[in-house]
C-alpha cells in the first residue's frame, strides 16, 4: 500500500501526495481526525484513570459486578455501540422522545450529531483501554515507593504526581496510543453522527468508492 501510493504507471512520483496537501477538503479531514483523536484519548484518560484507581484502591459492596461491567464496552463491536447511542439518545431515541412527551415539545430537545455527539460515542467505547491497562498497572507497581515519599515528607497529590503516575507511563502511553489509533480508524460514529464533517476514514471510503484507489491510498498512509 505504501509503495503502491508512490506509483503512477510503474514511476515513483509524489504527485498524489502533492495533491492530497493541496487540497482543502483533505486538510480539513486530517486536522479533524487528529483533533477528534486528541479529544478522544482526553476524554476517554478523564473517565477511565479515576475508575481504575477506584476499583483497585477502593472496597464496596458490588465492586466485582461494577467492574465487570466497566470493561463492558471493549466487548461491543463499534457498529453496535454507535446504534444504542443513536437508538437512545438520537433525535428519534428512547431518551428523546420520553422528554419530548413528559414536557409537551413538538420537535426534539437536542439533537445527537456533529463532533460532540462523535466524541461522546469515543468517550464511552474507548475509556476502557485506560482502565484496563491502568488497572493492570496498578497491580505492578511497588507501592513501597510511594511509601518512601510519604515518610520523606512528600504531599499525597505530589506522591501521585511524582511516583504513582511516573509508574504508570507505560500504561499511559500504550492506551493513549491506542486510543488515538482507535480513534483516527474510527468509521461507523462519524459516518452517522458526523453531519457531514470530513475525517479521514470517511475520505478513504469516498475515494474508493468514487474509484480514486490513489488518493485512498495516500489517505491511508
Amino acid at each position: 500500500l505504501f509503495v503502491q501510493s508512490f506509483l503512477s504507471e510503474n514511476n515513483l512520483t509524489l504527485a498524489h501526495y502533492r495533491e492530497f496537501f493541496r487540497s482543502p477538503s483533505q486538510l480539513e479531514a486530517l486536522s479533524n481526525s487528529i483533533w477528534i483523536s486528541a479529544w478522544s484519548v482526553i476524554l476517554s484518560a478523564l473517565i477511565g484513570i479515576p475508575l481504575a484507581f477506584l476499583f483497585a484502591r477502593f472496597d464496596f459492596p458490588g465492586k466485582r459486578v461494577f467492574a465487570s461491567l466497566a470493561s463492558l464496552p471493549v466487548l461491543l463491536p463499534p457498529l453496535v455501540g454507535v446504534m444504542a447511542f443513536l437508538f437512545l439518545y438520537g433525535e428519534s431515541g428512547i431518551l428523546n422522545r420520553s422528554l419530548q412527551r413528559w414536557l409537551g415539545r413538538s420537535v426534539p430537545l437536542f439533537s445527537l450529531k456533529g463532533v460532540g455527539a462523535i466524541l461522546l460515542v469515543h468517550a464511552y467505547t474507548m475509556y476502557v483501554y485506560f482502565y484496563l491497562f491502568v488497572s493492570a498497572g496498578l497491580k505492578r507497581i511497588d507501592p513501597t515507593l510511594a511509601e518512601a515519599a510519604r515518610l520523606l515528607g512528600a504531599s499525597r497529590l505530589r506522591t501521585f504526581l511524582a511516583v504513582t503516575l511516573r509508574q504508570l507511563t507505560p500504561a499511559l502511553a500504550g492506551a493513549s496510543l491506542l486510543t488515538f489509533m482507535t480513534s483516527m480508524a474510527s468509521f461507523s460514529a462519524p459516518y452517522i453522527f458526523g453531519g457531514g464533517g470530513r475525517v479521514l476514514a470517511l475520505q478513504i471510503y469516498n475515494s474508493k468508492l468514487n474509484g480514486d484507489l490513489k488518493t485512498s491510498m495516500v489517505e491511508t498512509v
